[in-house]
Parts: C-alpha cells; structure tokens; sequence
C-alpha cells in the first residue's frame, strides 16, 4: 500500500518554509486570498493551504475542505513518482502529471474546483509543491553549475528586413558571437527571444570553433519591433512567416554554410527548412525538440483575460524542464517567458499545436542535399523522445540523439549540457 506523501509532512517545518521562502513573499502580494488542497485519489486527508493578505499557512484536513477553491489530486501512484528523486518523464511537474500528453498517453491528474484560479494562482501552488517536495526529499540536486561568466562575447545590433508575410518592413534584433568560415543560425522557442542562447554563445567549445553564431528574436518578441503594419493583440506564427524571416536573414547578413539550429516551434521550423532549402539556401538543419506533429491538448488560459500572462506563461514552460537543471537556469527560462508582449506565447502555441503538419512529408527530405541532426531531451513531454525517433526514421539519413538530462529547453535551461550533443550534430553534419 502507497502511503499518502502528504500526511508525512510535518506542518510546523512546511509552515516555516512557506514564511521564510523569497519566492512566495514575492509572489503574495496583501491581494491574495485563496485555499487549495493537495489530496490523493481515494484518501480522505489533505493538506489544506490557506493564503489570507499574502501570508500562506499549511494543515493537515481529514476531509477536503469545504472552502477549498481548488484540489490538486493524483493516484498515488502518480504522486509517489513526483516524489521521487529521479523522476521518470511525465512526472517532474503537476503540469506534465495533468496535461494529456497526447492520445495515447491520457492525463495522470486533475484538478477539482475552480479551474480559473488555479491558473490565476499557479505561481503559488507550485512554489508550495516544490516546498513539500524539498521537505520530503531535500533539495534536488542539480546536475551541472551554471556558467559563471567573467566576460561577455556577445555583440546585438537590428536589420531592417522586408518581410511581406510579416506585414513589411520590421526592425528585427539580432547577436552574434564566435568567428569562422561557417555560420550556424539559432531559433528560439515559442513566445520567448534569443536571449535562450546566450549560454551556448558564450561557451568556449563553441567559440573555439571555425563558427560564428547568430540568433535573433522574432518580429514583436524579445528586443524586435512589430511590423508597423501590427496591431496589439493579433499576432500569430505560421511556416511560411517563419521561413520567409530565416531567409531574409541569412541573406541580409551574407551568412555561409547555415546550419539552422531551432527548438521546440523553431525545431518543426528546422524540419520545414530541410523540405524547402530552395528557399532558404541553408547547409544544414539541426531541429531540436522536433517531430513531425504535436499531438497534444495545450492549456488555453494564455491569452484568458482574468489571468496574468506574465504568471501562468512561464509557470507552465517552467514545467517543463528537467528537474535536475540548474535553479538560476530554470529561474532564466522563467524569467525571458514573463517578458514578452502579450499574446506572443499564444499565437506561437497556435501554430506548434496542430498549425504545423509534416505527416507524409518527411520521406520527401534528401539529407543527401541538406543534412539533418536531430537532438530531442528526454525529459520532454510535449514533444517526447519517441516522437522525434519516429521522425527521424521517417528521414532517410537523419541522425539522431537524445539528450539526456535534458527538457523541452535544453539551451537554456542547461547550456553546459546542451553544448556537449550539439556539437556533436554539428560534428555529423559537416561529416566529420
């Protein structure tokens, strides 16, 4: 029998975390006013968190509480893998535990009550997860520091490029680093901006290389303009917006031998290069995170209007890393998401879930002609393992390999890590 992971948790100690812990004191603001339980399926006690004027005090219930406003709930099966300190894929966060991963793979939690504000309120459940989790097993222990930085080789400037399908011309940013006779060209992932590659851009195994290195933000996200052509609110990604920049770019600034290198959206980008280089007129592609079809519900409070963006968007990217990724790394990722302008997240989602649809094109890609090095993490739910293996073998020629230790945004989240299988594609697609 399974014991309830929750009644093992000596309140005194959580309370004590919940006051002292600088994530909640900056996130509970004297507005906040919510109760929510965490239970196992089928057992009668929970713990009951109740947030009164910003403060947060826990307790054990021996029925879910009437006022709850929201149950997190899971089998204990499921909470038992959560709590575990190496644990499996699917189940490193509540998000991964209560999405449908896709068809095949049906959701392992819920959640009972009031589904709006457990979005509005997403920061401070998981915050107080994660506090339960740490007293119940210690702090994770975090694979690789983070790379502590003494100079920086980054250099940013804006291309005006003229970009129909965007609406016109935009004033696009974009930083360079490294030197050589080859270019390699970066992709962030959805709603975000390049500041995803800095790591990797700062890396001596890669500016140790005959490569300069390029990435740039999309147009309205990170540090690029909107087309004047924009309006607030109305942004929404497609291929053909998406090869048409990459084009542009490479043309503008005269890059050589491009390897485009994208994930998560910009990895199913990387798969359409590799089809339409008569467009593009890159050497290679890496996608990461990549596969032909996502095949997954997404959660569509992004764009709700009784919940704040700038909380829940990266409240659910951060669910999806590794679990054992460096905090400050994590922290990043957390922080570039709450950045961007409203509606970049959603309208780039519009496009990753369903928007993109290679099924029965892959076999059409000649690596012959353009080669293709795939990598995918293998703590990725969204765009799991498995979907980029059957990807990959679908191209004839393609490499692949997954990463491990690894989540939906390896360059950031662990850059270290990620540079040691980079190089690696990179390697494989010059054929060394």
């Amino acid at each position: 029998m399974t014991t309830n992971i929750f009644s093992t948790i000596r309140v005194d100690d959580l309370n004590r975390t919940l006051a002292e812990d600088r994530q909640l004191r900056g996130f509970c603001q004297p507005t906040f006013n919510v109760t929510f339980d965490f239970k196992v399926t089928g057992e009668q006690q929970v713990l009951h968190v109740d947030v009164q004027r910003g403060k947060l005090s826990g307790r054990l219930s021996d029925g879910q509480e009437q006022d709850a406003s929201f149950t997190l709930q899971a089998p204990a099966e499921a909470w038992a893998q959560h709590f575990q300190h190496n644990q499996e894929l699917g189940y490193q966060s509540f998000w991964a535990m209560y999405l449908p991963q896709n068809q095949l793979i049906p959701a392992v939690a819920s959640v009972e009550g009031d589904s709006l504000k457990f979005a509005q309120y997403a920061p401070v459940w998981r915050r107080t997860l994660e506090l339960i989790r740490e007293l119940a097993l210690g702090s994770a222990k975090e694979q690789d520091a983070p790379l502590q930085l003494t100079e920086d080789h980054i250099v940013g400037r804006y291309a005006i490029l003229d970009l129909p399908k965007w609406g016109g011309p935009c004033k696009v940013y974009y930083e360079q680093s490294g030197s050589g006779t080859q270019d390699i060209l970066f992709l962030h992932t959805a709603g975000s901006d390049g500041r995803q590659y800095h790591g990797v851009m700062n890396d001596t195994r890669m500016l140790g290389r005959d490569l300069r290195m390029t990435v740039f933000d999309l147009p309205s996200h990170g540090r690029s303009f909107p087309p004047a052509s924009s309006v607030p609110g109305e942004h929404y990604n497609s291929e053909d917006r998406y090869i048409e920049i990459i084009s542009a770019l490479i043309k503008h600034l005269g890059l050589k031998k491009t390897i485009v290198c994208g994930a998560s959206m910009a990895g199913l980008i990387c798969i359409a290069v590799a089809l339409r280089n008569h467009e593009v007129g890159a050497f290679a592609t890496i996608p990461v995170q990549g596969c032909e079809f996502v095949d997954m519900d997404r959660m569509n409070w992004d764009k709700h209007p009784e919940v704040n963006q700038t909380l829940l968007v990266p409240e659910f990217t951060y669910g999806m890393m590794s679990p054992t990724a460096p905090a400050a790394c994590k922290n990043l990722v957390w922080h570039t998401y709450s950045a961007q302008a409203y509606g970049m997240y959603a309208g780039d989602l519009d496009f990753y879930f369903g928007g993109f649809d290679y099924r029965g094109k892959l076999e059409s890609i000649d690596t012959t002609k353009i080669p293709v090095a795939m990598l995918t993490g293998e703590y990725d739910w969204s765009c799991r393992p498995e979907m980029s293996l059957a990807t990959a073998a679908k191209i004839k020629g393609a490499w692949i390999k997954i990463m491990e230790g690894l989540g939906h945004f390896p360059a950031t989240e662990n850059p270290e890590r990620f540079v040691s299988y980079l190089v690696q594609a990179v390697d494989h697609v010059n054929g060394v």
